[in-house]
């Protein structure tokens, strides 16, 4: 259920491969060990060694994402922009268009120990990002975001954020960033 039910959310599909663990009361929450998201040519988009989640149980009863608190640690994350610009997240299953994304709030999504491989095939830039931890907002999944964290560079922590208004219609987000050095 938890695999279906996070794939209407992220876009993609998702695996728990390790063990899993839930609670009721106080607040709905769920633990999982070695979960792999998405698949891209045989491999998933991410992986996370272990994800833990609390949602508010009163907006879930109404149809209600409201994620008071969710912890990635040691995520691993493939990003693409493809030939046509667009970034590979982006594109929907089948599942995640059933869900409103305006009934997805993210209170603090905190990432601990990440690493990123970004890979803009139109830019041709390829970039990694280790030692990644950051703490994300989000009032829906259509926006608007805040990202603040920082990631390693030959071991001294750099700094950044990000904050991005809400994505249009035409699927455009204006998004401003921060990172220091530049």
């Amino acid at each position: 259920t938890f695999e279906a039910e996070a794939e209407k959310i992220v876009g993609r599909p998702v695996r728990v491969i390790g063990s899993a663990s839930a609670t009721l009361l106080p607040s709905p929450s769920l633990t999982f060990e070695d979960v792999a998201v998405g698949d891209a040519g045989g491999e998933p988009m991410m992986t996370v060694d272990r994800f833990e989640v609390t949602i508010e149980l009163m907006p879930l009863l109404q149809g209600h994402f409201q994620i008071t608190s969710m912890r990635l640690d040691r995520p691993s994350m493939r990003v693409v922009v493809g030939d046509d610009g667009r970034l590979d997240w982006q594109a929907r299953n089948k599942a995640s268009q059933a869900l409103d994304p305006e009934k997805v709030i993210l209170d603090r999504l905190e990432i601990v120990d990440g690493h990123i491989d970004y890979d803009d095939r139109v830019g041709e830039t390829e970039l990694s990002f280790e030692g990644v931890n950051a703490v994300v907002e989000a009032r829906s999944m259509l926006g608007p975001w805040r990202i603040e964290g920082s990631y390693l560079e030959d071991g001294v922590a750099v700094p950044f954020r990000f904050a991005t208004g809400r994505r249009l219609d035409d699927g455009t987000i204006r998004l401003k960033t921060d990172i220091s050095p530049a």
